[in-house]
């Protein structure tokens, strides 16, 4: 497996790194990652889900509408993504 990807375009492409695991579920694997257009190199956090022939277009309409929201207690998405086969949400990095 590779080291690094980069995945979305200018001005929200991300680079998971994929040697920074930080857990993972039923849907997928959890990896740090950073913005690559942000100076600060904040660690954010991206699950990546692999899915087979389905209509996410309901989970993506409402994953557009968590980038909406923000609050103390609610971890903000910063991206949702998707190839034929994954999908991938970038949020904050909670510790």
């Amino acid at each position: 497996m590779q080291r690094s990807e980069v995945i979305g375009k200018a001005p929200y492409s991300y680079k998971i790194d994929y040697t920074d695991k930080l857990g993972s579920g039923a849907f997928g694997d959890v990896y740090g990652c950073i913005r690559v257009e942000d100076s600060t190199q904040k660690k954010l956090a991206i699950k990546i889900v692999k899915f087979g022939p389905v209509d996410i277009t309901d989970i993506m309409r409402e994953l557009e509408l968590a980038k909406l929201i923000s609050g103390k207690y609610i971890c903000q998405v910063f991206f949702a993504g998707k190839t034929t086969t994954t999908l991938y949400i970038v949020t904050e990095f909670c510790e």
